[in-house]
């Protein structure tokens, strides 16, 4: 049985996920957890704005309930995708990808070398503060998180 969220979407299992936007406090995402029918949250950075700390705070309430999470965001900064991983986020998804090269640039600011060329910082909740070692780090960050990208217009799918 699959356990991570990429792991389930990889071998086509069907994915229970609540979001989380304007609306949002860690309670909701507590009562939501306490619930035991989603495998994770979407938490909506795109349309809310939410600030790393606030991302944090709904990432810990996931994880107190054994769910992971991922942020949805626009593909414009590097750095929204490095502090939404840092946060602790299992992964990203681009909104609004317009083209194959923009793809792939978000992923490659994703993933550390030599897949992509993502700055390292090994003090965040992903890196578990620093107690992980570099090189497992790296390794496990570039495996395990996941990277989506939403096609949303006809343009793209071109």
């Amino acid at each position: 049985m699959s356990t991570t969220l990429k792991q389930k979407l990889i071998a086509g299992e069907r994915v229970n996920v609540f979001a989380v936007g304007r609306m949002f406090h860690p309670n909701i995402v507590h009562y939501l957890g306490a619930t035991g029918e989603f495998d994770g949250m979407w938490i909506d950075v795109e349309h809310t704005g939410f600030s790393t700390r606030e991302v944090e705070s709904a990432v810990s309430a996931a994880k107190a309930h054994g769910l992971e999470s991922f942020a949805r965001i626009p593909p414009t900064d590097y750095a929204t995708v490095t502090r939404c991983l840092e946060s602790g986020a299992s992964g990203v998804m681009a909104a609004q990808i317009g083209s194959a090269e923009q793809a792939e640039e978000f992923v490659t600011w994703a993933k550390f070398h030599p897949r992509g060329r993502r700055g390292l910082n090994p003090l965040g909740h992903d890196g578990s503060f620093g107690t992980v070692p570099l090189a497992e780090f790296t390794a496990h960050a570039n495996e395990e998180n996941f990277v989506a990208v939403q096609v949303e217009t006809v343009g793209a799918v071109a």
